[in-house]
């Protein structure tokens, strides 16, 4: 973020979801406070720690349908809750407002966005096959690439959402300055990213679900992602830190051993739920994401 090169080592963290060979070493940089993995894999080499049985890629065929009726009330009030963060800040969204979802994956996000407020958004994501699903399964609109590759217009966009993506970006500073460019004053951005301030991160260490190196190459605490949203021209607005309930069953099982869950489907999202259950009592203080909004200025 700063442009420093002297860090301080933290961790030596593997590869837990597919266990693919060596370690990855995460630092803080000792000028801005950043944690990082340095050196940072380029997106070429990320490509293969991506494959197609990424859970994050379950294409809905895939699941059956007994779990689709647990999956889906969940997946909804996911987009629930982040719609009414949203608005808890900014207002209602109106149903002109423009939208575009950077690493949108499914589109789940903007399919609900468009149901409940009328919203027409555009995605982005880097997965060419979960690109193609979207245009054919739901007909709508998803860019291939990257937020560069979509080159989109200056000021186009009211509401630029980032779930889940920016802790993936080799570089996130250039691609908030994308994001800035494309956002119109006054219009906002909103990032929901791990937290690497929380409880879990500090008794899991290593074996915490949110250290998904590589895939996860940035980690953000409120005051280090508020610096590099300034340095990109955005104020930040409102910020909160929260726990899910069974996440943090992923980390339960890293710790047991359990290294190559990156393709689990059905009743391996089970054991992922019977790992976490005995935390759920805890969740309201066990946070490991949060979600901020900032206002372009």
């Amino acid at each position: 973020m700063c442009g420093a090169t002297e860090s301080k080592a933290l961790l030596q963290v593997p590869d837990h979801l597919f266990a693919q060979p060596g370690k990855y070493q995460i630092v803080q940089c000792c000028s801005c406070e950043l944690v990082y993995v340095n050196p940072r894999p380029t997106l070429e080499a990320l490509k293969k720690h991506y494959p197609d049985n990424y859970f994050a890629y379950t294409q809905l065929e895939e699941i059956s349908r007994p779990l689709q009726y647990i999956l889906n009330p969940s997946i909804k009030s996911s987009a629930i809750r982040r719609i009414r963060g949203i608005e808890r800040v900014i207002g209602q969204l109106p149903q002109e407002t423009k939208v575009v979802d950077v690493g949108c994956g499914l589109n789940l996000f903007l399919r609900y966005l468009g149901e409940l407020r009328g919203c027409q958004g555009v995605g982005v994501d880097f997965n060419a096959r979960v690109a193609e699903y979207v245009r054919k399964k739901f007909n709508m609109p998803v860019v291939y690439g990257t937020l560069h590759d979509a080159g989109f217009d200056n000021d186009q966009f009211d509401l630029v959402t980032m779930h889940e993506y920016l802790e993936h970006e080799p570089n996130p500073l250039q691609i908030l300055t994308e994001a800035r460019r494309i956002t119109r004053t006054g219009g906002h951005i909103n990032i929901e990213v791990p937290y690497i301030g929380g409880i879990p991160a500090r008794i899991f260490r290593s074996r915490w679900s949110q250290f998904d190196v590589p895939r996860h190459l940035v980690f953000f605490t409120p005051r280090t992602l508020e610096k590099m949203l300034k340095r990109c021209g955005y104020q930040l607005v409102a910020v909160r830190t929260f726990g899910l309930p069974f996440v943090i069953g992923l980390s339960v099982l890293h710790s047991l051993g359990f290294n190559k869950l990156g393709g689990i489907k059905g009743a391996g999202w089970l054991l992922v739920g019977v790992a976490g259950t005995p935390f759920l009592p805890f969740v309201p203080i066990m946070h490991e994401f949060m979600s901020i909004v900032a206002r372009a200025e």
